[in-house]
């Protein structure tokens, strides 16, 4: 039985503030070419932004934000991380796996 709390990831293009809304966000995280907007957002929220080293696969880079975040919410913002999802998207990550989160209500 696996008792760890999932990291909760909301995948993000720059600009955009979708599903953000009544989130407690604890971290943001950008690659390189979303440094300025990442760092826009992080600034309004009052957090830390981390640069995440590229080139990285994709699935090695949020596996390491989820282990770094279990139980919390952050935001990654790309425009070069490609998990096969259409942004925006909320994926919750615990262990090796990550499942997509359905969310209610249009993106913001």
């Amino acid at each position: 039985m696996n008792l760890m709390c999932p990291a909760r990831l909301i995948l993000l293009p720059p600009g955009s503030r979708a599903y953000l809304a009544g989130e407690r966000v604890a971290g943001v995280y950008a690659t390189p070419d979303a440094e300025e907007p990442a760092a826009r957002l992080a600034e309004e929220l009052g957090i830390r932004l981390t640069l995440l080293p590229m080139p990285a696969p994709a699935e090695v880079v949020v596996r390491e934000i989820a282990d770094q975040h279990r139980g919390e919410t952050v935001v990654v913002i790309a425009l070069t991380l490609d998990l096969g999802l259409q942004l925006p998207a909320v994926i919750e990550h615990e262990g090796d796996g990550w499942v997509v989160v359905p969310v209610s209500g249009p993106a913001r």
